[in-house]
């Protein structure tokens, strides 16, 4: 199987992860990994990966390539709206 690696960095990569994915990504110590998934609104699993944490903002998504454009386009769905909220209440 072919594998892709998605990069998420910045100071509340934590807290957004910790919100999309289906594990606890606040419990993950750094140069650990654990397996976690990204769903729909609705529960339908769209891609299950490793997730290995580098540093306390720096984490990556391996994930196999045939899954890799729906999860992004999943985080970047909830990443759009993240940042429109921030924009918003300031």
């Amino acid at each position: 199987m072919d594998y892709s690696i998605i990069k998420v960095t910045g100071s509340d990569s934590n807290t957004f992860l910790n919100g999309q994915l289906t594990s606890n990504v606040k419990i993950l110590d750094v140069n650990s990994f654990q397996k976690s998934a990204l769903t729909d609104i609705k529960g339908k699993l769209i891609s299950e990966f490793f997730l290995l944490k580098e540093s306390d903002d720096t984490y990556f998504l391996i994930v196999q390539k045939s899954l890799i454009v729906s999860t992004l386009e999943r985080l970047e769905l909830y990443l759009i709206i993240l940042i429109n909220y921030i924009l918003s209440n300031n």
